[in-house]
């Protein structure tokens, strides 16, 4: 197995990271929380839009 030094190594973890975030970025506001709900004795993290008077009001769509 060939090795790979370990500035590469870095380049591409940096690379990846930066894909992560910018995908995690476009995909939630800035806005917004994570919250977590008890659904049938099980505990589910939703993400929570505020309605503007302090309120958790729109929780993702596919769990209305």
């Amino acid at each position: 197995m060939q090795h790979i030094s370990h500035s590469y190594q870095t380049i591409y973890s940096e690379l990846a990271q930066r894909a992560l975030d910018g995908a995690f970025t476009s995909e939630f506001s800035a806005d917004g929380r994570f919250i977590t709900a008890a659904v049938k004795g099980r505990r589910y993290w939703y993400f929570d839009m505020p309605d503007g008077q302090g309120e958790e009001a729109n929780l993702c769509r596919s769990c209305r």
